[in-house]
């Protein structure tokens, strides 16, 4: 598994630990794509045996495995995977999610064309969860980042969204905005706020899904782990960024979502008041924000599969009527 002398014009970074399968199904989806001219860097965050011998047996020298002495985490395992990638861009898998065949062929036509100097490439995505297919995010990415990714505008998951394995980015802007190390959780909305920031950087989108992401609703995830202090220092490390309308979102859908799940009723009312405060808390926000308190988070997710299920199409028919390129 050696890398190729001729440089690549694509990076692929795939972070792994632990999940030998999942990440031998991403790196054959990477595989399959009908763009080629590619390098496949997986990244195995700390001793893993295992992912190593099963990555072993493919067979094909675009691949190239840096596995850590010690874990880094999610940050850490991308940003090395950039420091050993030779392309002019980079695209980012996470191991348990996978692409469609022709993913990077279309990112990087809209690249390729781009306005801006440093495109941030993203798609829709077929989100998979155990109840339903969905096809996210409902809106294009045409507003400020943060309004964007916090603001949600309906009562379920799914308006705005840029998840990482849908990102193709050029690697000068990598290098100059690396993901922040320091982060156990919002590392992809962290970036994202950071990198629009930066002269010359804009987002471009692709309104066909190219990814699927597995949303498998029981696996364990550090991120669902995490205080909701956490969030709540982090959001407001990122404040001048956000509109007051996005700030009270977030405080009440994802801040009041981690609160619920981790069964910390004593920051119901602060969090409530919180969002109140700024004056722009919408009420079916609220309304959201309680029964996420009250609905056992199981329960929610079946009623969002019905809701959302019969309001959109099955992805194969979405997919099918893809437009060409160009």
């Amino acid at each position: 598994m050696e890398l190729l002398c001729k440089k690549p014009a694509v990076s692929v970074v795939i972070p792994t630990r632990n999940r030998p399968r999942l990440v031998h199904r991403a790196v054959e989806s990477v595989i399959k794509q009908t763009y080629s001219d590619l390098e496949i860097i997986v990244v195995i965050d700390g001793p893993d045996l295992e992912t190593w011998n099963l990555l072993e047996t493919i067979e094909d020298p675009r691949l190239h495995v840096v596995a850590l002495e010690k874990s880094l985490g999610g940050a850490g395992t991308r940003n090395t995977g950039v420091t050993n990638s030779l392309g002019r861009w980079v695209a980012f898998l996470d191991d348990d999610d996978e692409w469609l065949p022709n993913k990077l062929e279309r990112q990087l036509y809209v690249a390729e064309h781009s306005i801006h100097r440093y495109p941030i490439v993203s798609s829709r995505l077929i989100a998979r969860s155990p109840n339903a297919d969905f096809i996210w995010p409902n809106t294009a990415p045409y507003e400020p980042i943060a309004d964007y990714l916090m603001q949600r505008k309906g009562m379920f998951q799914g308006d705005g969204l840029i998840q990482t394995s849908t990102i193709l980015v050029s690697a000068e802007l990598m290098r100059k905005c690396p993901f922040n190390e320091g982060l156990k959780k919002h590392q992809d909305w962290d970036w994202l706020i950071r990198a629009m920031a930066r002269e010359g950087a804009g987002i471009d989108f692709v309104g066909d899904p190219l990814v699927v992401w597995y949303i498998e609703e029981n696996r364990s995830a550090i991120s669902a782990s995490v205080d909701w202090h956490f969030s709540m220092n982090w959001l407001d490390s990122v404040k001048e960024h956000c509109s007051m309308a996005a700030y009270s979102t977030f405080l009440l859908t994802v801040l009041g979502a981690s609160a619920a799940n981790q069964g910390d009723w004593g920051a119901f009312f602060p969090i409530l008041m919180k969002a109140s405060n700024t004056g722009e808390a919408k009420a079916r926000h609220v309304l959201l924000y309680i029964a996420m308190w009250l609905l056992p988070r199981n329960i929610r997710h079946q009623i969002r599969a019905i809701c959302i299920g019969r309001s959109q199409k099955k992805p194969s028919t979405l997919l099918c009527h893809a437009a060409p390129l160009g």
